[in-house]
């Protein structure tokens, strides 16, 4: 991570840049904790391999920002795959460090498929690390949505057009309640993301250990804070929280 971070490191940055490149150092590191808590409830190696995953899971962010300017997978580069790229370039630090060649391979492959929108097969690191990263996100967001700076911080809008408190859109909304999983692909709204976070903390996280740590956080009771109250599908979301 510091070496990805050195050899990227931005030119004449602008605020939002520092803001955003800053978030990502803190995001990476933040996560790692997140895993050295969850690590020890999946027991074995999976939880000491989960930490090193997430320190490894954005360090392509770098890399991205550099060449392409912006963190944003859709106008640039898939940035799984881009931090995939970092952690082969360590490959023989690691192995040195006591990995074995298959912890490897399963390591690079959490690090390459942890932003996907499907994760086909039970290995249970990838899952593991993507729940961790969603965990993490959850728990930032409130404190996030306080700064001055959230717009260009988390969603990378101008204050102008940054919707707050948040009032996401009905039909984001509906597409959950009627039991399915929202995606980008069902936003309508900038703040639709901001419940598209809040149904990670919901259920939609792959492990048991990761919704039980969840419910301990109270994570979905700490992102109640982030929308209207007089929006019409708060009391839909407040129930949510509450398991009601």
């Amino acid at each position: 991570l510091e070496q990805s971070m050195m050899r990227n490191r931005l030119e004449d940055p602008t605020r939002s840049d520092l803001i955003k490149w800053w978030y990502k150092v803190g995001h990476s590191r933040r996560t790692a904790r997140v895993a050295r808590t969850l690590g020890p409830m999946l027991g074995g190696r999976t939880g000491e391999l989960l930490e090193i995953a997430a320190i490894l899971h954005d360090a392509g962010r770098f890399p991205q920002v550099k060449r392409y300017g912006t963190f944003n997978d859709a106008e640039s580069a898939d940035h799984g795959a881009l931090s995939a790229d970092v952690t082969l370039a360590g490959r023989e630090r690691l192995l040195e460090n006591g990995l074995t060649e298959q912890e490897f391979l399963e390591l690079h492959d959490a690090v390459l498929r942890h932003n996907k929108l499907a994760l086909p097969g039970d290995g249970v690191l990838v899952h593991a690390l993507r729940d961790c990263d969603r965990i993490e996100i959850a728990a930032s967001v409130p404190r996030i949505m306080t700064t001055k700076d959230k717009a260009a911080f988390f969603i990378g809008i101008p204050e102008t057009e940054f919707e707050w408190p948040a009032r996401p859109s009905d039909s984001f909304l509906a597409a959950y309640m009627d039991g399915r999983v929202p995606s980008r692909l069902d936003m309508e709204k900038r703040t639709d993301e901001l419940l598209n976070v809040f149904t990670w903390t919901t259920g939609n996280l792959a492990l048991e250990q990761s919704r039980k740590l969840c419910a301990q956080a109270r994570l979905s009771t700490r992102m109640l804070t982030v929308f209207d109250r007089t929006w019409h599908g708060y009391e839909t979301v407040a129930r949510l929280a509450e398991g009601r």
